[in-house]
């Protein structure tokens, strides 16, 4: 009888099995147990990339010292010129048209205003109930509302915007101006609370009131 022999043939030859880890899980199936990226992970990672380039720091643009830059408006100009290639040089020409179109539009309406104030001027020297030879006198009149009624804020309302200066408003002041110099006039806490009602009459309607 021929001798038994233990090895198998070389075509049959049987591979061992892998290795195993120290957790006692194949090397192969190790690897392929990895978990995969979820699927939003390159989403947020763009998105990141993304936030990056737009903390980028901006070219330093060259502004007027009296010139009011808005950086959130400045970025998206800046993304919007990233985005076509723009040279910082020819952004920087688009920034200075800009500019002088933003100038001259602050000094238009400056002017206007100016020349609107001059108007209300005039016509108020020559206004019909404020006007004329006692102008100077009758809007002191008018000051005295604005001191008794008005306060320190209404004050730099009417010098700061000029309407201190509109007829309209020169006429109303002066006839408060003169109701309040009226002896008439009920001054705040002057006792005219406890006048009987018919009291409060004759010294509001003395010139009309009849007995």
């Amino acid at each position: 009888m021929d001798e038994f022999d233990p090895a198998p043939p070389a075509s049959g030859t049987e591979q061992a099995p892998p290795p195993e880890t120290e957790a006692g899980v194949s090397q192969s199936a190790a690897v392929d147990a990895t978990p995969e990226s979820p699927p939003g992970d390159e989403q947020v990672t763009k998105e990141e990339g993304e936030q990056g380039a737009d903390r980028k720091a901006l070219p330093d643009y060259r502004f007027p010292e009296d010139f009011d830059v808005d950086q959130g408006q400045l970025s998206d100009f800046q993304s919007v010129a990233d985005q076509h290639g723009v040279s910082r040089e020819a952004a920087q020409a688009f920034l200075d048209l800009y500019i002088k179109q933003q100038t001259g539009q602050g000094k238009n309406v400056r002017d206007h205003q100016i020349q609107t104030i001059q108007d209300w001027e005039s016509q108020t020297k020559n206004d019909e109930l404020v006007g004329g030879q006692d102008f100077e006198r009758k809007l002191s009149i008018a000051r005295t509302a604005v001191d008794r009624f008005g306060d320190q804020g209404l004050r730099d309302y009417l010098d700061e915007s000029g309407m201190g200066s509109n007829p309209h408003v020169v006429r109303w002041m002066y006839r408060a101006g003169q109701f309040a110099a009226d002896d008439r006039y009920i001054q705040p806490g002057s006792g005219a609370g406890s006048l009987s009602p018919e009291a409060r009459a004759r010294r509001l309607y003395d010139n009309t009131y009849k007995d």
